[in-house]
């Protein structure tokens, strides 16, 4: 073993070769791109306590693989850490976690429960893209009062699977005390940075763009120019439902025929 460790670097996976269950030692902080991908014999992984990064592909296709222990000191889990790992069923990271990279579970089609703190810095949705059984995700740990809401964490409030806005709320972070899930989520919206600007759009023109866009997909439509393409199918969903309770000649009605009208002339 010492002669694959180079400068606290596990230089490849062959010393664990064909063993189920495998722990790596502490010391190590670094390990390759796709160390242990496609071991279809493993099936618990214990990482060490000195790890900061999974790199990119390290488990990937380990199909076998039921539980990982994730070390306290880690900070990133880079691209497809863990990518079609379909014996996974939950995942607990620990509260030093940063940063989880595009697509790290996805497909992991038997993954019931993430579990992952508030306060981390990126998080995407594709991360768990391709995971079918997925029915809860948690999050825990205290988030600031004054601090605004990442794009991830304002895409996860209305998720049905998550406690997002519940836990915001118990940590006194002052969400919009609104009537309806769609004001909320609007309030969340405008509070936004939105993409590729500093400037913050009226929420009044992010509720017309809605009104004009197709709902048959949202990423067609104009308001990628503007919000985060991860915000978009759940704030249509959300606003579709919203506008479907509204009665024909109400105001909001009137408005989005006049804007038509004036587009056509």
């Amino acid at each position: 073993m010492e002669e694959n460790i180079r400068n606290s670097v596990l230089l490849s996976g062959t010393p664990f070769k064909g063993q189920r269950n495998i722990e790596i030692p502490e010391g190590i902080r670094e390990m390759p791109r796709q160390v242990f991908s496609g071991w279809n014999e493993l099936e618990t992984v214990k990482l060490p306590e000195s790890l900061t990064a999974i790199p990119e592909l390290a488990f990937s296709g380990c199909t076998s693989l039921r539980s990982v222990v994730f070390p306290h000191g880690l900070i990133k889990i880079i691209d497809r850490a863990f990518m079609d790992c379909r014996s996974l069923t939950e995942i607990s990271l620990p509260d030093t976690v940063q940063e989880v990279w595009f697509r790290a579970f996805s497909g992991c089609t038997s993954l019931r429960r993430l579990r992952m703190p508030v306060g981390m810095k990126s998080f995407s949705m594709s991360v768990v893209e391709n995971c079918p059984a997925l029915e809860e995700i948690e999050l825990y740990g205290t988030y600031p009062k004054d601090a605004p809401l990442p794009e991830w964490l304002a895409g996860l409030v209305f998720d049905s699977r998550c406690n997002a806005k519940e836990h915001l709320l118990s940590c006194g972070y002052p969400l919009p005390d609104a009537a309806s899930a769609e004001e909320l989520y609007l309030s969340v919206l405008y509070d936004l940075k939105l993409k590729g600007s500093d400037y913050r759009r009226n929420k009044t023109d992010v509720i017309e763009l809605l009104l004009n866009a197709s709902d048959k997909n949202p990423l067609n439509s104009s308001l990628t120019k503007i919000l985060p393409s991860d915000l978009l199918p759940p704030l249509f969903k959300v606003f579709k439902e919203y506008i479907d309770k509204l009665p024909k000649d109400s105001e909001t009605e009137k408005n989005r025929e006049a804007s038509a009208n004036t587009k056509k002339n």
